[in-house]
């Protein structure tokens, strides 16, 4: 009788476990991702007056994506 108990009891345990595994792979919700590739490069020049690293107001950012 205690052995049926045991069996009964374990094979419930690994069906709950089965279970939740499965649950937690399967995705609900799609994935996002971005269509495309986007690539930047850019520089960064000094002006002739200068600027401290501080001061952006002395610097020239020139950036392009494709």
């Amino acid at each position: 009788m205690k052995l049926d108990f045991y069996t009964k009891t374990m094979l419930t345990v690994i069906a709950i476990c089965l279970v939740v595994l499965t649950v937690r792979t399967v995705s609900i919700v799609a994935e996002v991702r971005a269509s495309t590739t986007i690539f930047c490069s850019g520089d960064l020049k000094a002006k002739p007056q200068g600027a401290t690293a501080a001061s952006w107001g002395g610097y020239v950012v020139d950036i392009k994506c494709n």
